[in-house]
């Protein structure tokens, strides 16, 4: 006769033992250190590149919390669902797709992260994280933030961008839900921000679906590209 719980137990342990197997695998094969040293390459030499921001704890298997704004544009604490990990980001790697034909695009990974996308993934310590993002949104020429929900570390990244003004080089890939917190708490910003709505509703379920996406991303891309390619010719003939 077969209990029923330690056979939930067991397919439990199995398929955490094949997740790992998986993840160790694929990520035994990024190329950290050589991503690092093109895009050190290209801040020192002014060239430009994308800087890709993500929701990490959705690829974790955790329960998420996120942020809602109260009326008084205070946020407070909300928790979502609990969510399995996953390996591969098939909706960064359809994004990315679609950016890289005229930017590099660069996303940064903890040594704890685990996912695999399309973008070029740098290693960067937990201590000196948001350091490190300061410092790519200061010099990137694109920004792209998958703001699926409203977490504390996406809320910090966004600060970063309104420091140094880059809101015209930021494109917000949202859904409804994430997009109408945002901007109860900071509705300037979402005024002045590029933002398309991938997704609808509430996000936590399909996540990680495929995203299609629009011609608008293609032209906002090619413009910022055609923008610093100008810049920099007309910065030689000077």
């Amino acid at each position: 006769m077969l209990h029923p719980v330690p056979f939930v137990f067991m397919s439990i342990l199995l398929f955490r033992a094949v997740y790992y197997f998986e993840l160790f695998g694929a990520r035994s094969t990024i190329g950290f250190k050589k991503n690092r040293t093109m895009l050190e390459d290209l801040i020192k030499t002014g060239a430009p590149y994308c800087l890709y921001l993500r929701n990490h704890s959705f690829e974790k298997g955790a329960l998420i919390q996120t942020w809602k704004a109260n009326p008084d544009r205070e946020l407070v604490p909300r928790l979502g669902l609990f969510h399995l990990p996953v390996t591969r980001n098939e909706f960064e790697s359809e994004i990315v797709s679609v950016i890289e034909t005229h930017l590099p695009v660069f996303a940064l990974d903890s040594p704890s992260d685990s996912s695999i996308g399309k973008a070029r993934r740098i290693l960067v310590p937990k201590a000196r994280w948001f350091r490190e993002v300061d410092r790519l949104i200061e010099s990137a020429a694109l920004i792209i933030i998958n703001h699926e929900a409203q977490t504390e570390g996406i809320l910090k990244e966004l600060q970063a961008i309104k420091q140094y003004e880059a809101e015209c080089r930021t494109l917000l890939l949202t859904t409804e839900t994430a997009r109408t917190t945002l901007a109860d708490h900071e509705p300037d910003f979402v005024r002045r921000v590029r933002w398309i709505q991938i997704k609808e509703g509430d996000p936590t379920h399909r996540r990680l679906e495929r995203p299609l996406v629009p011609a608008s991303v293609i032209d906002f891309t090619a413009a910022i590209a055609e923008r610093w390619h100008r810049r920099s010719e007309e910065g030689q003939e000077q």
